[in-house]
């Protein structure tokens, strides 16, 4: 297994929410694109029988459970801002979710004109790690990389335009700092975790139903 950081340059602030950006996802994302196989990354819910394993792609070194070996983004002095967000132009007459109760539906009637708060990443440079087994699945995750132009959401207005600097190798001990979620199944250590969550520990990490409790923070 050989470890490596691949580095951007960050142009325009990034949009994410609280799960951050996760390498597998994004990699996984752009492989399917480029071998056609794209049946639906941009669903909201994909029926589980048509669910692609990132582990059945062959990207990524993992460990004996399945877990891959690529981190979340990560970056220098960064600092976090709130901005609104407005699915149509008129922002005058958007409404704010903040007073309302209950279901709402953005789809069509009043409520299809809306704002709502988004978090923003605020940096210059960020970064992932990921290790491979082979040339093989490095190559794989190089051309993928070449076509990342933005990271985050709402990246049609710009948001979270970025460069690739490079990709270097990296040290293993990497690891021994959880910089992705992790089943704590899966941890013998557990008193060195500082920070639990249920989310999701591989892709599609948007649904719900594969929330495991995950390690997010602290060592190994």
């Amino acid at each position: 297994m050989i470890t490596y950081k691949v580095s951007f340059k960050i142009n325009q602030p990034i949009i994410m929410n609280y799960q951050g950006i996760m390498f597998d996802a994004l990699i996984m994302k752009e492989w399917l694109r480029i071998t056609g196989k794209d049946t639906g990354a941009g669903l909201k819910y994909i029926p589980t029988d048509q669910l692609i394993n990132i582990t059945d792609l062959d990207l990524f070194a993992k460990n004996e459970h399945g877990l891959v070996y690529a981190s979340r983004l990560l970056h220098e002095d960064a600092f976090w801002d709130t901005m609104f967000w407005c699915k149509r132009f008129n922002v005058k007459r958007a409404l704010q979710f903040s007073d309302l109760q209950g279901n709402v539906n953005v789809q069509k009637g009043r409520f299809k004109s809306y704002k709502e708060k988004l978090s923003t990443l605020n940096t210059n440079e960020a970064w992932f790690y990921f290790a491979v087994d082979n040339d093989n699945q490095y190559d794989r995750i190089a051309q993928c990389l070449k076509r990342i132009r933005f990271l985050g959401k709402k990246t049609s207005t710009g948001n979270g335009e970025c460069e690739l600097i490079g990709i270097s190798e990296a040290s293993d001990d990497v690891w021994k700092e959880i910089i992705r979620p992790i089943p704590m199944r899966m941890i013998q250590d557990k008193e060195k975790v500082t920070h639990i969550s249920y989310v999701n520990w591989q892709p599609p990490y948007w649904q719900s139903n594969n929330q495991e409790l995950c390690a997010v923070e602290g060592t190994l």
